[in-house]
């Protein structure tokens, strides 16, 4: 599937098919994006003036492209798998900043509403990619921030170990999940109503 998704008019068709071969790319699972990928994407969002965001499963397969304007990008309906509480969706969002800035609010409320696996931002300067800003779902954050953002990073050799990441993550909201639902079952009660006679008039359970 080479659909692109987002702001396409404008267009050529030569751009078009650039853009349509990011489906052929794969990231190595346990980076968050490889440093020739990340160059590769800091170039063609230059000549383009747009951004474009890419939506990595955890195989490293390209499932989404998405091309923006010069600063933001439309994310696509990416369904309903995954991304239920205590789980996250499966899918990380890269994408580029065209004029070298940090991760926005935008993309900080994305990441928490799509309980996205991570969230970054390839800052390009000058045509190349110089910083990488990440940031993930952080299961102790309050809730009206509910993720953590890391120290920028060198595109060219990231640090941040993707698979260890997701895996403690998801960890901790299993835990929090658990412990929700045993004060969940604790706060439960049966209320039974017993008439004259023995007889149970009305059963109720308080939850």
């Amino acid at each position: 599937m080479t659909q692109l998704h987002g702001s396409l008019s404008g267009l050529a068709p030569s751009e078009r098919k650039a853009l349509e071969n990011l489906y052929r790319r794969r990231v190595p699972p346990g980076e968050i994006i490889s440093p020739e990928l990340a160059t590769t994407l800091a170039e063609l969002s230059s000549s383009l003036n747009r951004q474009i965001g890419l939506l990595i499963d955890r195989r490293g397969a390209v499932e989404f492209v998405v091309v923006g304007d010069a600063f933001r990008l439309m994310l696509p309906d990416v369904g309903r798998q995954r991304g239920a509480h205590g789980r996250l969706r499966g899918l990380r969002l890269v994408h580029t900043h065209l004029r070298g800035e940090a991760l926005t609010r935008d993309d900080l409320t994305d990441l928490s509403l799509l309980r996205l696996d991570v969230i970054a931002a390839i800052a390009i300067e000058r045509g190349r990619p110089q910083r990488l800003y990440l940031a993930h779902i952080d299961p102790d954050a309050p809730s009206d921030a509910p993720w953590r953002e890391l120290p920028p990073e060198s595109p060219h050799n990231p640090t941040t170990k993707f698979s260890e990441l997701i895996a403690a993550i998801e960890a901790r909201l299993e835990r929090g999940k658990q412990a929700r639902d045993i004060v969940d079952l604790h706060d439960r009660a049966l209320l039974v109503h017993v008439a004259l006679g023995g007889q149970v008039d009305s059963v109720a359970r308080i939850a």
